[in-house]
């Protein structure tokens, strides 16, 4: 199943970054934006490992790349367009893992499967809902609040994934 999701997460990204570049006035990146997940996709049906870490890599620029140049429209569908980008480079590198393993029932396979997509949706959602509420937000801080909310934010995080990983286990 994932094999299947990882080149639809490709496309999705894809598609949704082209979304916003056009309707963000920024018609001329399309077939760059398309070219790119072309490319990203002939990688990945490669087996290439380092193609969805570039793919990611060049999707995170092109968000960005959007961010800077587009209206505010575009700021929603690049977030929504690199989420995706980050599904496709989280899903590749868990099927390149589920094929190092030397033997694996189809039960236990489709049960690791399951609770890792279960995983990613809670991270892509709540990834999302925090960034559509920060779009909407705007604060003026002072530079030693922002480091303090930063400090923050970087502990809460290496404790969440600190509860992740043990419960995994």
């Amino acid at each position: 199943m994932i094999d299947k999701l990882v080149p639809a997460s490709i496309a999705l990204a894809t598609a949704v970054l082209a979304l916003g570049y056009g309707l963000g006035g920024l018609g001329a990146g399309v077939p760059l934006v398309v070219a790119l997940g072309i490319l990203w996709l002939i990688g990945q049906a490669g087996r290439r490992g380092w193609a969805s870490s570039l793919g990611l890599a060049l999707y995170t620029g092109v968000a960005a790349g959007g961010l800077l140049l587009a209206t505010h429209l575009a700021a929603g569908w690049m977030l929504i367009g690199l989420t995706g980008a980050l599904t496709a480079w989280d899903l590749d590198g868990f099927l390149h893992r589920l094929r190092s393993v030397k033997q694996m029932d189809a039960a236990a396979r489709r049960d690791l499967e399951y609770r890792h997509l279960r995983r990613l949706l809670v991270v892509d959602g709540l990834g999302l809902l925090l960034a559509a509420v920060a779009l909407g937000i705007r604060l003026e801080l002072k530079l030693g609040v922002v480091l303090l909310v930063g400090l923050l934010a970087a502990l809460g995080l290496s404790r969440a994934l600190d509860f992740l990983s043990r419960e995994s286990h």
